[in-house]
């Protein structure tokens, strides 16, 4: 037990950070549901989830996982990618780059 363990290959998480003004409150969350509703069944996509802050109640990030790089590249590619996503482009937190993707090369 703890040692180390081998990772999945080519396994890959995407965060995106998002924003949410004072004034619009609840605008985040509701887009994520309808964003998820719509990406159930999408073929690569093993699941996402909303994570809020816990210093900022205000920032967000939405945590994906997918199967491997070729599965979140055909995603990203896509025609339906921006059309899909975009009820949360306004929120996205520039300051700290949008998104980042990245591939899992070790696990615990």
């Amino acid at each position: 037990m703890g040692g180390r363990s081998a990772p999945t290959p080519g396994r890959v998480r995407v965060a995106l950070y998002l924003n949410e003004p004072e004034s619009d409150r609840g605008s985040i969350e509701s887009a994520y549901h309808q964003i998820s509703t719509t990406l159930a069944g999408r073929t690569g996509l093993r699941g996402n989830e909303l994570l809020r802050s816990l210093r900022d109640p205000r920032r967000y990030a939405v945590l994906s996982e997918w199967d491997d790089v070729p599965a979140y590249r055909e995603w990203e590619r896509s025609p339906e990618h921006l059309p899909t996503t975009s009820p949360l482009a306004r929120y996205h937190d520039k300051g700290l780059g949008i998104f980042g993707s990245y591939e899992v090369v070790a696990a615990y």
